[in-house]
């Protein structure tokens, strides 16, 4: 069984306790491991509850022309699985590529010639997506501030209160991996900080600490120790508090 089969494995309750410790570990130690295991998780937290989206004409027609082609490349390959995983595996790829289209259908508007009109026009659907039910539309919404090449205060602000109250994880966790673009803003890291002390979630966690530990910011030192001192944490994320207590201090 390769990686990815183990990953559907997992989301289909089929690894016993040790092999999704096996997983859980090479998962933190390899970052593309790391990139499919979000990409699966998305993909099963929003199957049930995928929103309907009216696409443009335009955005329709390439889409369109892309799915066909992808799926002709990735149909020798998906037989590997059973009908229920290709099933799922062709439904991530849908996803993966909704997204991409998403943020090139809003980088290439040509009606609209004024940038302040445009970041207004994606704050508002950013707002909307944000409030949604459904956690994949809450992705979205995430998508379209890491998209943004320069997100005003309010789309980053929109960000840190995702982090902080999000009820799902796979939120919180898109919610930090885009605010790493902005680590050079004090009241940003000052955010991550504090969800140092709030986050329980392991993955999500594990981000925020790599994060803090790059930026090699001090003030992160303290609630680093307190977590590595933690017994109820998993005993991997204690070690990735102490990893980056080193790596923050090291010169």
């Amino acid at each position: 069984m390769n990686w990815e089969e183990k990953i559907i494995s997992f989301f289909e309750n089929e690894l016993d306790a040790q092999e999704i410790l096996d997983l859980q570990e090479a998962v933190r130690m390899n970052e593309d491991l790391s990139k499919m295991m979000d990409e699966y998780t998305q993909l099963y937290e929003s199957f049930d509850n995928a929103p309907q989206v009216e696409p443009s004409a335009k955005l329709q027609s390439r889409f369109d022309d892309v799915l066909a082609n992808a799926v002709k490349e990735k149909s020798s390959k998906a037989m590997v699985f059973n009908l229920n995983g290709f099933t799922k595996v062709a439904a991530a790829a849908v996803l993966i590529m909704v997204g991409v289209f998403v943020g090139k259908e809003y980088s290439s508007r040509q009606d609209l010639n004024d940038l302040n009109d445009q970041m207004a026009d994606m704050r508002y659907d950013m707002k909307s997506l944000i409030n949604d039910e459904s956690s994949t539309a809450r992705i979205q919404a995430v998508s379209l501030a890491h998209n943004t090449q320069d997100p005003d205060s309010d789309m980053i602000n929109i960000l840190i209160e995702t982090m902080a109250d999000d009820k799902s994880s796979n939120v919180r966790l898109a919610a930090v991996k885009s605010l790493e673009k902005h680590m050079q803003k004090d009241f940003v890291r000052v955010e991550l900080i504090t969800a140092l002390n709030n986050e329980k979630d392991p993955a999500v966690l594990i981000e925020i600490i790599q994060q803090l530990s790059r930026f090699k910011d001090k003030e992160a030192l303290e609630p680093l120790d307190k977590l590595t001192k933690d017994v109820e944490l998993y005993k991997f994320v204690r070690d990735e508090a102490h990893l980056g207590i080193i790596q923050i201090t090291s010169t």
